[in-house]
């Protein structure tokens, strides 16, 4: 993973998933005259997982990547390196294993972040499909979450979820 610059492009993170070392496809990705085709065909052939997203607090990680066609969402704590690993089949229903105990809500899948939190959002027929459950949580913000709830329609615009990592 890359972190980049007005100014410069740098290795970040090396992720390693211990079940595909092959000096070969190193070498082809530090080659200058590799085509990115060449990448995808290659991980193709070897189903090398691909990472669809990275996301990093200064205390967090998040990433996904798709891997023999499941998904697979992680997020690490960077002062103890302890991941939480989910895996996605797309045969089965998805079900999040990170509770929202703040409202009760619906945990979304961030896709920004900046130094403390990450950014989702929430379609609103989300939260109206599991406003029962809500009104059923013990969560302490549950009513400022019900408020918005009975606010919406299910064709208005997204809610913005705001997430803090404990």
């Amino acid at each position: 993973v890359y972190q980049i610059s007005q100014a410069t492009i740098k290795e970040k993170y090396l992720i390693d998933f211990h079940d595909h070392k092959d000096k070969n496809f190193r070498d082809m990705l530090y080659s200058p005259t590799t085509q990115i085709s060449d990448v995808f065909k290659y991980v193709q052939q070897f189903e090398i997982c691909t990472i669809l997203s990275f996301l990093e607090t200064s205390k967090n990680i998040f990433f996904t990547y798709n891997q023999n066609n499941s998904y697979h969402f992680v997020f690490t704590n960077k002062n103890t390196i302890k991941d939480i690993v989910i895996h996605q089949n797309p045969d089965k229903e998805f079900k999040f294993p990170i509770t929202n105990d703040i409202d009760g809500g619906p945990f979304p899948i961030p896709f920004f972040a900046d130094e403390i939190k990450f950014y989702s959002i929430v379609q609103p027929f989300e939260l109206i499909t599991v406003k029962e459950k809500i009104l059923k949580s013990n969560a302490p913000g549950k009513n400022d979450l019900l408020n918005i709830i009975n606010k919406i329609t299910m064709t208005d615009n997204p809610v913005i979820a705001i997430m803090t990592p404990k």
